[in-house]
This record gives structure tokens, sequence and C-alpha cells, in this order.
């Protein structure tokens, strides 16, 4: 099928495979069973109520005497039709399995059913969404192609792909929307009043999905502006409030005001979450430790973590420099977009967010420096280029391996966790979530047996790639 030996598909299916195998965080992940909850708190019984869902107080908001979910309510929709098809399934389970009981199981499974079928999926079709924009910048396939590894292994958007996150569905709308907007603009695709409808509802759902989506989607709309200034810029609003009027509905019938939101409402470290913008932007300057801190530290540092970012922001100095005014408004838009979530994580009270795997507060700009990295292909020796993107790999390949928290030893939480993730190769060498959670709740394998089992399973996902990749264009 010619269909299957297209280039964007051969990358989806490689990028998804590899995000199923380190499938990760679904027996343990707080933010997504507080999100799991909700959905089947509300198809179960017709309340957001979650009282007799939740183990434990994390991650939830407490309004009234009840429990609620503690984030954005976009999230829990999306899972709600996935929970109402598998129900009758689930309902099945015995009252205790593996010395769980049922309303658990149902939770965990819910946690693989969601990444599996949201979440890696997002990913992988932002990933080819990236390679396809990249076609605007430059026509040499091989530059295209290792951005695209680049962003979908080599940045933190991998470890918060492979368990159940909302970021990423929403990002992947966000970075939708500039994909459709950019080619209304180049008049690739017919304008339609249709169409920037659709585009403005994209962008709305995704704060639906994502409260601080909302500094993309004011970027994004400038954007809009800068092209587009007749009536279809009311379609494009209209389409943009009616998520956010559905949103501060959702505020009103939980929580009794339209402006209040569940980050206001948390259990238990409040003073570690984003309680109100007057909180948030409290000072217009960002202290130099959080600065530091999210930039080049080894506790959160964007450049650290993913050092493949250096030559994104070289390719916009680049690009400056040459005075080019093609694509200056594209690149000026990514380069505000990176400054704002910079400034905004950087003032932010909680800048280090908890435990993490890198800066994940500024997870929604990585697609979009992703471009600029065509310029830096264009004028940088190439094997500089290769090995920084494959030293981001490594570093993110680590927490695949040993999840967030470092195979549960609270890594992320180490003012140095690299160095942690770097201790535990000698140690624990190859593995993957499931396998480790199988040694640590169920039966004590050996690590001489996780890493056979690991090589064996790698091998085979190796050749259903390379079977993918031989088929020619």
């Amino acid at each position: 099928m010619k269909f299957l030996k297209r280039t964007e598909v051969k990358l989806f299916f490689t990028i998804f495979l590899v995000y199923l195998f380190f499938l990760s965080d679904y027996g343990g992940n707080w933010m997504a069973d507080s999100i799991i909850d909700s959905a089947m708190a509300f198809v179960d019984t017709g309340s957001f109520i979650t009282d007799d869902y939740i183990k434990a107080p994390q991650d939830n908001a407490f309004f009234k005497g009840h429990y609620y979910s503690g984030f954005a309510p976009g999230a829990s929709f999306l899972v709600m039709p996935l929970y109402f098809i598998v129900k009758p399934f689930l309902n099945l389970l015995p009252e205790t399995i593996l010395g769980y009981p049922q309303l658990q199981m149902k939770v965990i499974i819910m946690n693989i059913l969601a990444t599996i079928l949201l979440t890696i999926p997002a990913s992988a079709l932002l990933s080819v969404l990236i390679y396809r924009f990249l076609d605007n910048f430059t026509k040499d396939k091989k530059y295209k192609i290792f951005i695209t590894f680049f962003f979908a292994f080599g940045t933190i958007l991998f470890t918060y792909s492979i368990g159940f996150y909302r970021r990423p569905i929403a990002i992947f709308l966000t970075f939708l929307a500039f994909y459709l907007l950019y080619n209304i603009k180049y008049k690739k695709i017919k304008e339609s009043y249709k169409l920037v409808f659709l585009i403005g509802l994209i962008l709305g759902f995704s704060i639906f999905i994502e409260y601080t989506m909302f500094i993309t989607v004011g970027i994004l709309s400038l954007y809009f502006i800068t092209f587009m200034k007749n009536k279809k810029l009311i379609l494009f609003m209209l389409g943009l409030i009616i998520p956010i009027i559905a949103l501060m509905g959702y505020h009103y019938y939980v929580f009794d005001n339209p402006f209040t939101t569940p980050y206001m409402h948390r259990v238990v470290e409040k003073s570690q979450t984003l309680i109100s913008f007057s909180d948030v932007f409290r000072s217009l300057v960002p202290s130099l430790e959080s600065t530091y801190g999210i930039t080049l530290s080894f506790h959160r540092g964007l450049f650290v973590y993913m050092p493949i970012l250096f030559l994104s922001l070289l390719g916009i100095i680049l690009f400056f420099k040459n005075k080019s005014q093609h694509h200056f408004i594209e690149i000026s838009i990514i380069l505000l977009i990176f400054l704002v979530y910079l400034w905004f994580n950087a003032q932010y009270k909680v800048w280090a967010a908890g435990c993490s795997f890198g800066p994940r507060f500024l997870i929604p700009m990585l697609p979009f420096l992703m471009i600029p990295l065509v310029y830096s292909f264009k004028k940088i020796n190439k094997k500089i280029i290769i090995s920084m993107g494959i030293v981001s790999m490594f570093i993110n390949l680590l927490p695949a391996i040993y999840g967030i928290t470092g195979l549960w030893r609270g890594i992320c939480g180490s003012s140095n966790p690299l160095k942690e993730y770097l201790l535990l190769i000698p140690e624990r060498g190859l593995t993957n979530y499931t396998l480790s959670l199988i040694k640590e709740r169920l039966y004590d394998l050996s690590i001489l047996d996780i890493n056979i089992i690991t090589i064996i399973l790698l091998l085979i996902l190796t050749l259903i790639i390379v079977k993918i990749w031989k088929h020619k264009e």
C-alpha cells in the first residue's frame, strides 16, 4: 500500500511503538489518577465528585466537603468515552486482583488505555506535524527526519508521552492550529469560515485541557491578527471563546464561581500549586535562582536536559543575522513563545515543578523550537548537530528506562537527577517501567533476567522498525 510507504506514516508508527515499549507511570501517577477518577465518577454517577474513587488527596481539589479533580476538565472529558466503552468489561474484574481492589485496577487499566489511545497518538501525530511543517523551511528530507526524531526522543516530551499526561494532547492542538494558520497565510490550503472557526475551537479546547496553554493561544491569536483582519477574525474568536465559556461553566458548576479553578482548592501542598493569577504575576522580574534553575542548572535546566535546544537558539540568531524577510513573522512568533514561557516559569514560585524530569512547565514551547533547528543544519557542521541530538536522546532515554522517580527512589526530588540516573545504569542496566513494576510488586525477577528480557524485546522492536522503514516511498 502506498499509504504505508509515506515517511509520515513510518515516523508515526516508529514513534508510537517506541513510546508503547516504554509505557510508564500507570501505577501511581497522582495527576493521571485525579483526571481519570473524575472521568469515572461522572460516567458512573453523573457527578464530578470523586470521594469514592481517590486513594489519596494529592492532586485533588476539595470544596464543600467533597473531592474533585485538581486539574482543568478537558482531559477528563476525553477519558469519559473510553471508560464508557470499557466499563462493562472492567466490571467483570474480581473484587481483588493481584492484591489490588477492583477500583484501583480499573484506574490502572484506564491509565494504560488513556496513554495508548490519547497521549501517545497525540505526541506521535505532533512529531509528524513537525516533519510536515519543516517542509516549508527545507526540502532536505534527512534534516527533517533528524529534527523529528530529536523532538520525539531528545526532549522531555518523551518522558511525558509514555504516561497519561494532558500537556502533550494540548500541545498537539496548539501546534496543529499554528500549522493550519501558516498554511492559510501562505495560501497552501483554502481559507474558509469553517476552518477559521475550527482553529479557534482547537485553541480554546487546548486551554480546556491545560490552563497554561493560554500563553501559546494568546501568541498564536496575535499571529492570526497579523494576516487576517476581516470578519473571519470574529469567527476565530467565537471558536476560541466557546471552550473557555464551557470551562467557566465547569468552574461554576463545581466551585460556584466561574473564575475559580481547581488549583485554588488543592487539598495538600497548596503552596506548590498555581493558586491564582495574582500569585503567578506577583513579580515581573524573575529571580536569578529560578532563571538559572530552568535554563542551565542540573536540577531543571532546559539546556542541560535538552542540549539540542542550544542549536535551536543558534538557529534563531542565524535567521535574524541573515536579515531574511521570509518567515520573519513565524520565527518572531516562535521566539516570543520561548521568551514568554521562560519568563512565566522563571517568575513562578514553584518553577521546579515538584516531582518532575526537567522543566515540565516549558514543554508547550518545545515543538515550536524545533523549527529554527533548520537554520543550524544549514550553517553548522552536521556532526556537531547529530552529536548534540544523540546526547539529548540519551539523557531523555534515562527516565523512560527507570521512570521519573528512578525506580521509585525519589530521584525527581534530587538537586542533580541526571547524576542519580547515571548511577542506576551499572546497577540495573536495561529495563522498562513494566518489568520494574513486576519486580517491585509481583515477582522478584533477577536483574539479569530483566536485562535479557529487555534486550530480546528491544531486538524485536528494532526488527519491526527496520521492516517499517524498508518500504521505499
